[in-house]
């Protein structure tokens, strides 16, 4: 006799003719995840009390291994969401240092849009001087784009695949994000790296 929800086992072991069988709970922590079955196929046998024992220290050796598994991804979740809460912390500290690093840009361009006009309104067209006018609004351009990419890319979740990255790329970038924010709390920030530095593999966003 089985209970009702065992009718899928029972079903199983039927199709594979098993002569007899043992199951032994497989428990991670105090909680049953599951069972461990053996059985044999040729001929009926005799679990005697020993060899219960035995199978009941494979199933416990099981269980264990697979209670630490899940206690390290219960782990590594945890991390991931601390990293993620400091990088939103982070966020809101350098709001004022990322305000200025877009508006420098942004200003730049103003600018150049606004002198390109009055060239082309003078009564004397100087196109060297409105070609660089234009030259300046794309690279500028350039640059508040790379910061938004910049920006996305810091506070994003870290999924990204490991990769070399330069060190002093990464340091440049930190910079340039801090540099505001330190001016503004009159922290002097001063950047020296004097050798070259070799590449290292990582997830660049959760360095910077």
């Amino acid at each position: 006799d089985m209970p009702a929800e065992a009718s899928l086992d029972r079903a199983v072991g039927l199709s594979f003719q098993f002569k007899s069988n043992v199951s032994i709970p497989l428990t991670a922590g105090d909680t049953i995840v599951g069972g461990v079955a053996f059985g044999t196929l040729t001929q009926r046998r005799i679990w005697s009390p020993r060899l219960v024992q035995r199978l009941l220290t494979i199933a416990q050796v099981c269980g264990g291994a697979l209670d630490r598994k899940r206690s390290w991804l219960a782990m590594r979740k945890l991390r991931e969401e601390v990293q993620e809460l400091s990088r939103v912390t982070l966020m809101g500290e350098l709001t004022a240092s990322l305000a200025h690093e877009l508006n420098q840009p942004l200003g730049a361009i103003l600018n150049n849009a606004q002198a390109a006009r009055r060239l082309l309104q003078a009564k004397k067209l100087n196109l060297k001087e409105v070609r660089g006018a234009i030259n300046g609004i794309i690279r500028d351009n350039v640059r508040a784009t790379e910061t938004v990419r910049n920006v996305r890319a810091l506070f994003k979740p870290a999924t990204g695949r490991i990769a070399p990255v330069e060190p002093r790329r990464l340091v440049a970038d930190a910079e340039r994000i801090l540099r505001e924010d330190a001016r503004l709390k009159r922290i002097s920030l001063r950047v020296d790296i004097r050798e070259p530095l070799a590449k290292v593999r990582c997830h660049r966003t959760q360095l910077i």
